[in-house]
């Protein structure tokens, strides 16, 4: 992906958060021209951060309904550049209209194997009033796709742990793109963040397809086929926590809630009886970053930095649009 001689040659500018976000954005700054440094600590296992979903769109938030609408458009007109070339992806649907759900982005009925399963035909409820698109791309083959185009666009990766992005100098703008961290980070009260499991498990022979329930545990459970890795994908939010109780679980290392997931897998089993002995491969854990309102916009204190937090668990489904509106701010901010 050669750079192209645009609005932002040469201008240097600092990304800190290497998840979905972050490397989209480190991305289109670097196709857009931008000299571009990428922190990133790795302490919030970022390159399992999504890994079920891939691409999903729901239509219960409408900001950010909006923002994966064009997240997903991006991304198809992308893809091919995006993905490591043999990379398999899939198309699936569910879809139960309510009054006022957004359409799916033009097109999208087109793509080969794209799918729409009527809930008539599952032996499953649906959830009520939920439009779901997943390109099922898992987020650890995603994320390190995104970091070889990094490298072939002269992105510089940095490991190192940044207290307060604001003090990242010889930059002239530095993008805050760390999700939940920015709850301590900025002291920023407004996040209310959640605690998901997810199991893994190799695919049985003739499982696919993409299942969501809206069930009396309230956790949002749902199985995702992965075709990609071979692994059926079942999890669930389940947990609120307080924004300390986030910190102290970054501090101890992210460790996975064994008994949540254990959970999950027996309760979902109980829809998809299919998963009851399928082959265990690993649990993950991680934190939806909510936020009452999610954040794009320059920092009211300090100029040269610009917000991109929140999202609330939809970081990869939005993380293009967010990453395109972030370089208009750049490109914005040059032109002043």
């Amino acid at each position: 992906m050669p750079r192209s001689a645009s609005r932002l040659a040469g201008v240097p500018v600092a990304v800190v958060g290497g998840g979905p976000v972050g490397r989209w954005t480190a991305l289109l700054l670097a196709q857009a021209g931008a000299v571009v440094t990428l922190y990133d600590d790795g302490s919030l296992n970022t390159g399992l951060i999504n890994g079920g979903w891939g691409f999903a769109y729901h239509s219960h938030d409408p900001a950010v309904g909006h923002l994966a609408t064009q997240g997903i458009e991006l991304y198809l007109r992308m893809r091919d550049v995006v993905l490591p070339q043999g990379v398999v992806t899939e198309e699936w649907s569910t879809v139960q209209r309510a009054s006022g759900a957004a359409p799916f982005p033009e097109g999208l009925e087109e793509l080969e194997g794209y799918r729409r399963l009527d809930p008539a035909d599952l032996s499953v409820n649906m959830v009520e009033g939920v439009v779901v698109h997943s390109v099922v791309v898992p987020g650890e083959l995603l994320l390190g796709a995104l970091a070889q185009l990094h490298k072939d666009l002269g992105v510089t990766f940095v490991r190192e742990h940044v207290a307060d992005p604001a003090d990242i100098s010889d930059v002239a703008f530095v993008v805050n793109a760390t999700g939940l961290a920015s709850a301590w980070l900025y002291d920023d009260r407004e996040f209310t963040p959640s605690m998901g499991t997810v199991v893994r498990l190799r695919k049985p022979e003739g499982f696919s397809g993409v299942y969501a329930w809206d069930d009396a545990t309230n956790c949002a459970p749902y199985a995702i086929s992965q075709d990609a890795t071979g692994h059926v994908v079942v999890g669930g939010t389940t947990k609120p926590v307080t924004i300390e109780q986030a910190r102290e679980w970054v501090d101890a290392g992210s460790p996975p809630d064994m008994a949540t997931g254990e959970f999950l897998l027996g309760h979902i089993s109980s829809y998809l009886p299919a998963l009851a002995k399928a082959e265990y491969v690993r649990t993950d854990t991680g934190i939806r970053p909510e936020r009452s309102d999610i954040r794009i916009a320059r920092d009211q204190n300090d100029a040269r930095v610009i917000h991109a937090t929140g999202f609330g668990g939809f970081g990869v489904t939005v993380a293009p649009a967010v990453a395109a509106r972030v370089v208009d701010l750049v490109a914005a901010g040059v032109q002043r």
